[in-house]
């Protein structure tokens, strides 16, 4: 055999070896499998016991290579994929956080759901395409977060860190965008969070002296400035933790500690549910044993109040001190 003619069957081999591979990743699982017959067909191959040989072989180099591949014995041999990187219950969480995310555009969320529906099979696919509601729930319309995330990452990733600058967004009465401030912002990047269904950068003003919360869809313009970020002790005292426990919505204050009387005890659910296990140390059960008061430190914010307003008189604030107050 000529070295162009090994060549060429190479390269056929690896078309064929490739094709098999896609056509399970894309199309099987455990209740659509396919005999080495099935698969010939799909690669227009004549039924010969050289092309039969040569598919299980391919099937077991994929296997060899750690690809999850199945044989199950019918009327024939089938194969299938049978263990995917995630499972169908998997993408259809993933799929659900990316629909109900009012940070990410529409455009971006389509794009989303398209790369997370082709980790399935395309049975998957199929399936969970019918639960899409794309378009029924309010999104932003700036399709530049994403580019915004790379940006503070990098600024985040540098040593020492960059500051960041931005142009900052608010939505007027007649519900178009305008510059909250008469200058472009430049500030110092701590973290990325995720908190309330938005994407936020937290980070630290000089000009203000103080740490701050910004929402990355109203964030335009965002650019890595280059200079070294600023050095300050609130930067290094933040603790991420303690800011979302503290948080009803992101206006920031003073913390406060705030004493709750609870009247009934299946109001410690919602309770927990923000604070976690925080409030160890800070439940004191009354003595009829079904009311409680709980300390939690909060800060203090219209959000909050209202918060407590919608439990409708079962969780009630009857005490207020300072967050340096122990």
């Amino acid at each position: 055999m000529t070295s162009k003619q090994s060549n060429r069957c190479g390269a056929k081999h690896k078309h064929r070896l490739m094709t098999v591979k896609m056509i399970l990743e894309e199309e099987s699982d455990r209740t659509h499998r396919f005999s080495v017959k099935q698969l010939l067909d799909r690669l227009g191959l004549p039924h010969t016991e050289a092309n039969q040989r040569a598919v299980r072989s391919d099937i077991k180099t994929l296997q060899d290579f750690g690809i999850a591949i199945t044989r199950e014995k019918h009327r024939t041999f089938e194969y299938y994929i049978s263990s995917r990187r995630f499972r169908q219950n998997e993408l259809k969480m993933l799929i659900d956080i990316v629909q109900s995310s009012r940070s990410i555009d529409e455009q971006t969320s389509r794009d989303l759901v398209e790369s997370i529906l082709a980790l399935g099979s395309h049975s998957e696919s199929q399936s969970l395409k019918a639960e899409i509601r794309l378009g029924r729930r309010p999104k932003t319309k700036n399709n530049q977060v994403f580019r915004n995330i790379e940006v503070i990452q990098g600024a985040l990733a540098a040593s020492p860190r960059h500051k960041v600058s931005f142009e900052y967004l608010d939505i007027g009465f007649d519900l178009e965008k305008k510059s909250r401030y008469r200058e472009t912002k430049t500030e110092t990047p701590i973290l990325l969070t995720h908190i309330n269904d938005c994407y936020y950068m937290v980070s630290f003003s000089e000009e203000r002296d103080k740490v701050i919360a910004r929402r990355l869809d109203r964030m335009e313009q965002v650019l890595d400035t280059c200079v070294d970020g600023a050095v300050s002790a609130k930067i290094n005292a933040f603790d991420l933790e303690d800011f979302e426990c503290t948080q009803f919505g992101m206006f920031l204050g003073i913390s406060k500690w705030i004493t709750l009387q609870v009247k009934e005890r299946k109001m410690m659910n919602p309770l927990y549910d923000h604070f976690g296990d925080r409030l160890k140390g800070h439940v004191a059960v009354n003595p009829d044993g079904e009311t409680a008061r709980v300390r939690v430190k909060v800060i203090d914010s219209p959000q909050f109040r209202g918060w407590i307003a919608g439990m409708d008189g079962k969780i009630e604030v009857v005490e207020r001190q300072p967050a340096a107050a122990q």
